[in-house]
């Protein structure tokens, strides 16, 4: 999909992959993509966006390098905590992103049948962001890579203001789907999710668990 010398603000898209180049569109300053993969070509909009939300992006290593959005202030993230490669993918945003003021990640509310298991996840280097003010997680499991990437935005995330979390509401597996067994009553659960967290918090910061479920403009399309 080209576009290209349009006066275009906002910018929507939700649909199969895509390949998006977006071309001197000088008032564009906000972007939503919900896709299972998506690729940028020679785009010129980077710099002037202020409000991205992105699903789709996989970081297969930490030679990945994405353009340097200077004045995004509010980024919205599907990361696959499923993904060894998560907290690399975090990274790179972090970095591309050195004025962000609030991120807000969105993980899968359906669990795999090995959520238990001890996953591998891939290391990432330390990135002292010091603009980033507040994080929402929606849909927090406490799996390891849930449990992983927000310990690495409260250990680089030296400005940080304010932590809300909001666990996963509906806990079940895709094979209690398919026995229809339905779901399971997840409120202990729900309150477990966040035990371990509260522990790395510092007094200095806002925590904040929130039971309901907010509006999150990205279509749920990996359920």
């Amino acid at each position: 999909m080209e576009i290209c010398d349009v006066k275009l603000v906002s910018f929507f898209y939700g649909g199969d992959a895509i390949k998006l180049l977006l071309r001197n569109v000088p008032q564009l300053v906000e972007v939503s993509i919900s896709s299972r993969q998506v690729s940028f070509g020679q785009c010129d909009f980077h710099h002037q966006l202020e409000v991205f939300r992105l699903r789709g992006f996989v970081l297969n290593n930490e030679k990945h390098v994405l353009p340097t959005y200077v004045n995004l202030k509010h980024l919205e993230l599907r990361l696959k905590e499923r993904d060894s490669c998560c907290l690399l993918q975090l990274r790179a945003f972090m970095k591309a992103c050195p004025y962000l003021h609030k991120l807000v990640l969105k993980f899968a509310r359906t669990i795999s049948l090995g959520y238990r298991r001890k996953m591998e996840i891939k290391q990432a280097p330390k990135y002292s962001h010091k603009f980033l003010r507040e994080v929402e997680v929606v849909e927090y499991h406490d799996r390891t890579g849930d449990f992983q990437l927000v310990k690495y935005l409260l250990e680089n995330a030296v400005e940080l203001k304010k932590l809300v979390i909001h666990p996963v509401g509906e806990w079940y597996s895709r094979l209690r789907m398919l026995r229809k067994y339905g779901t399971r009553d997840t409120e202990e659960e729900r309150e477990q999710a966040t035990e371990r967290l509260k522990e790395l918090v510092p007094s200095t910061l806002e925590f904040i668990c929130r039971l309901e479920q907010p509006a999150f403009y990205i279509s749920d399309c990996d359920q």
